[in-house]
């Protein structure tokens, strides 16, 4: 846990990572930071996760929530999650967003929190066949006025895997192209 106005630099960060890992990081309050120069995975083979809250803030080169390789067996499953909660919690990637790259991930943005991102997927795969779609299953919540994702490059929502977004009660999601199930064996749903 950082907190109390504490401040975390990491080069590169993985939590659960190989089967049966269970990996926590909360970055809780303001002034309270953590810094990754790479990407932050949460939640690969194993179950992660994150949350921000309180005015909390998390910079990164990219995120991918929700990963483990093709080989690894579907049900096993990944349990992978990401919450951004309060005022002032913000998670900023200078990078691409990928919410269940052959996992199971679900990220909420609630109370006026605010995610960043340079691109993003909602469900991904790099193997477009139908077996495949139930390796990728991505769920995503937007909820509340404030709480927005700020996306600068393309959307995608369910990629050779299975997405949903729900943007609710005055939550906002901004991006500059967007394309929901973007091949023939994916599914998405906003």
């Amino acid at each position: 846990t950082v907190e109390d106005g504490a401040a975390m630099s990491t080069a590169y960060a993985e939590m659960g990572l190989w089967d049966g890992a269970r990996g926590y990081v909360t970055v809780d309050g303001v002034g309270s930071t953590w810094t990754d120069t790479s990407s932050i995975i949460t939640g690969r083979y194993g179950e992660g996760t994150l949350d921000i809250l309180n005015g909390g803030q998390v910079t990164s080169a990219g995120g991918v929530i929700g990963y483990y390789m093709i080989n690894a067996p579907v049900a096993d499953g990944v349990g992978a999650e990401v919450l951004i909660d309060g005022v002032g919690s913000t998670w900023t990637n200078t990078g691409e967003l990928l919410v269940a790259k052959w996992g199971h991930a679900q990220m909420t943005v609630r109370n006026r929190g605010t995610v960043t991102s340079v691109g993003a997927t909602i469900g991904h795969s790099e193997y477009p066949a139908p077996q495949m779609e139930s390796r990728s299953l991505a769920y995503v919540w937007i909820e509340g006025a404030g709480s927005t994702w700020a996306n600068s490059g393309d959307l995608v929502v369910g990629r050779a895997g299975r997405g949903e977004m729900s943007i609710t009660d005055g939550g906002a999601v901004t991006n500059m192209h967007a394309s929901i199930a973007s091949d023939g064996n994916a599914w998405g749903r906003v």
